[in-house]
């Protein structure tokens, strides 16, 4: 049978996978197809992607909640969107795995997968067609769908945003809006929101 592996992109519930599948976390994570195709030719991939807008937040508060990555951020989520969305410790936004692969987390998710990754939405996850696809398109064996790495808290995206700020994702992540056809939330007490 094929190995097959998962392109993890950051803040879309790659941590979760791994762990159902029983899979090492520090292997390949968050590399992009292209480096995992030099490691492993011949491997079939799949991905999960999320809904810009909603990963924005996770990082935000991914951010907000390790010590790994020095003092938390202290500003409003609006006013870390209209700053770039920096690293809270005031470096570049990125995590090193060994010597020399380094990702941004806040890089957009296209910049991770090719047309050959088989691709799968965290807002409605096919569980039984992942499972599916990881073993060979054999009946899935019964896998229980574990959620880890949560966010200790999931505001309303409609509260959350304004308009500026849902300018500045749809800026930022418009590559992944236009491969994916996500919208924007609408704001609360509007119907505003659309990302055109």
């Amino acid at each position: 049978m094929e190995e097959v592996r998962l392109v993890h992109i950051p803040r879309t519930g790659g941590t979760s996978v791994r762990t159902a599948f029983g899979w090492e976390l520090g292997k390949d994570i968050h590399w992009r197809a292209d480096s995992i195709r030099r490691a492993v030719p011949g491997v079939r991939l799949f991905t999960i992607v999320r809904n810009p807008w909603a990963r924005a937040v996770s990082i935000f508060q991914f951010f907000n909640r390790t010590g790994s990555f020095g003092d938390r951020l202290g500003r409003p989520f609006r006013d870390w969107v209209a700053a770039g969305m920096p690293h809270p410790s005031g470096r570049p936004p990125i995590l090193y795995f060994g010597t020399w692969h380094a990702i941004d987390v806040r890089a957009p998710q296209k910049h991770f997968v090719d047309d050959d990754v088989r691709v799968f939405r965290f807002e409605n996850l096919d569980w039984v067609g992942l499972c599916r696809f990881v073993e060979g398109g054999r009946r899935p064996r019964r896998r229980r769908r574990p959620h880890v790495n949560r966010s200790p808290e999931r505001p309303s995206l409609r509260r959350i945003y304004d308009r500026a700020t849902l300018r500045l994702i749809a800026d930022r992540y418009r590559e992944d809006i236009d491969w994916l056809g996500y919208k924007a939330p609408k704001l609360a007490g509007s119907s505003v929101g659309r990302s055109s």
